[in-house]
């Protein structure tokens, strides 16, 4: 099984959030992992769960736009992480508002049912990007420094001309949009 995502670049705001987060809140998956993402890992998940990881690149291909996708900040946000169930964990994470990509997901999923429409883009929206993971002990503390923060990042503008699927075993194809000149 494999996904698709887009990889972000590592915004100077969304560095600045993930410092004034204290270690002490952060939430730790295991030994291996931080609650920061690295920045160099920042994404947004364009579709999950793709069974034929083949047949979903070259969909992608056949729906990439000719052109580089306009992506914009539309907030920063703070909540928790259902997915994760054995943790009260909560995230800190930016959300994008891009009708370039809503036009692509929309396009890769133009005549799948309801159901996979939900399983391979779960959450509807146009994207994300999580920053960090925190422990739920510290969500006074984490809200309390995210209302100066906020208005660095909101607003932020950027264009992604990559795509990139990856399957099972993390082999990765690109897809290579036009860059903006």
């Amino acid at each position: 099984v494999g996904w698709a995502f887009l990889p972000v670049p590592p915004l100077e705001a969304a560095i600045r959030i993930q410092r004034a987060v204290k270690d002490e809140w952060l939430w730790l998956h295991s030994q291996r992992q931080s609650g920061r993402v690295s920045p160099e890992k920042f994404h947004l998940s364009l579709l999950l769960k793709l069974q034929d990881v083949q047949g979903a690149s070259e969909r992608l291909r056949h729906c990439a736009p000719r052109n580089p996708l306009h992506i914009r900040v539309q907030q920063l946000y703070f909540h928790k992480v259902d997915r994760i169930t054995d943790a009260d964990v909560w995230s800190v994470g930016i959300a994008y508002t891009s009708p370039d990509v809503r036009t692509l997901k929309d396009k890769f999923l133009e005549g799948a049912s309801e159901e996979a429409r939900k399983l391979h883009d779960p959450y509807g929206s146009e994207g994300h990007t999580s920053l960090v993971y925190v422990k739920a002990e510290a969500k006074e503390e984490v809200e309390g420094i995210l209302g100066d923060l906020r208005e660095s990042v909101v607003g932020l503008e950027f264009t992604l001309d990559k795509i990139v699927v990856e399957d099972g075993k993390r082999r990765q194809q690109i897809i290579q949009l036009p860059s903006s000149s």
